[in-house]
């Protein structure tokens, strides 16, 4: 059973609103509806895009409040919520360091990288050779 053409781009505009790339959007498509989209479809679909500037303006509303409520959820996480993302690549890392797999051991250092970006760290001295006062 094929899903109603608007039914559809609605779930497209909407995915793409939610920041989903046009692949992820096209897997979902194929998961949800069980029918296959091309890629041409997906970024007609999008309204950022120049090829989307055709849209009806009622999914362009659409994009731009789903849009509008994405940000606003993400910027209202709190801190706490990056800092258990660095304590479990911090995990995922050891762990490979562990089964000596480079390859994810690396790519774990680099989303730290990535999630600690725009925090403020402080540089603490290493003590000198014979002070206790550590």
């Amino acid at each position: 059973m094929n899903p109603s053409p608007s039914k559809l781009r609605r779930h497209i505009v909407i995915a793409l609103a939610q920041g989903m790339t046009t692949s992820e959007v096209i897997a979902d498509v194929r998961e949800v509806f069980g029918v296959e989209v091309s890629k041409q479809l997906v970024v007609r679909n999008n309204p950022s895009r120049a090829s989307g500037a055709h849209l009806s303006k009622e999914l362009r509303e659409l994009f731009e409040t789903v849009r509008a409520k994405t940000v606003e959820d993400l910027e209202a996480l709190p801190m706490a919520y990056r800092a258990t993302r660095i304590l479990a690549l911090q995990r995922l890392h050891a762990e490979s360091v562990e089964q000596r797999d480079r390859k994810n051991a690396l790519k774990a250092l680099d989303q730290i990288r990535v999630e600690m970006d725009g925090l403020e760290l402080i540089d603490i001295d290493p003590p000198k050779q014979g002070d206790d006062s550590w």
